[in-house]
């Protein structure tokens, strides 16, 4: 997706500063079980970045073709105008690596619509589910770390010297022709 147009600035998309996790536990995963394929349960709303956001779990997969495993998608939970950029992993509790910020940053950006969902259609095999040491006591929480990525113009003003400079710091803005 293009940023939009900037008639007296420079677009770019940063992090927000105050990325955020939100945890979705699971308790009674025997009984989840036995949901149909294509039955979700949804975290309570979250905000980070200033969007409200919800966890949704399938438990017997969200379609046919991913009925053998664990399907877990991230939505927005408002309408919002235009889409939202944003960094995002999944994780089990116990899987600390994936939870570190600099992980979390190199990921995929997505954008998400309002209405829409990204995540895993295979997160996890069930039968590998049942096997692993994320489920302890028919139970087992997920994490989901989230960076909203925001659109910023740089206003920029002509230096007596000739060069374009940021309003906001005083550095020469660069062109796609060079500096």
């Amino acid at each position: 997706m293009a940023p939009p147009a900037a008639s007296s600035g420079v677009g770019l998309y940063v992090k927000s500063r105050a990325p955020g996790s939100h945890l979705l536990q699971i308790d009674g995963y025997t009984i989840a079980t036995h949901a149909p394929n294509g039955t979700s349960f949804k975290s309570c709303p979250f905000t980070v970045g200033g969007y409200r956001w919800a966890i949704y779990l399938f438990p017997n997969g969200d379609w046919l073709d991913s009925a053998d495993f664990i399907s877990v998608f991230l939505a927005l939970d408002e309408h919002v105008k235009g889409p939202i950029r944003v960094d995002l992993e999944f994780s089990f509790m116990d899987e600390v690596e994936k939870q570190d910020p600099a992980h979390v940053r190199a990921r995929q950006v997505v954008d998400l619509y309002g209405g829409y969902a990204v995540g895993y259609r295979r997160f996890i095999a069930r039968e590998a589910m049942e096997n692993s040491k994320h489920l302890k006591g028919d139970r087992f929480t997920i994490r989901c770390d989230l960076f909203v990525l925001n659109h910023v113009i740089i206003r920029e003003n002509l230096h007596a010297s000739g060069l374009r400079r940021c309003e906001a710091c005083n550095l020469r803005v660069a062109t796609p022709g060079g500096l």
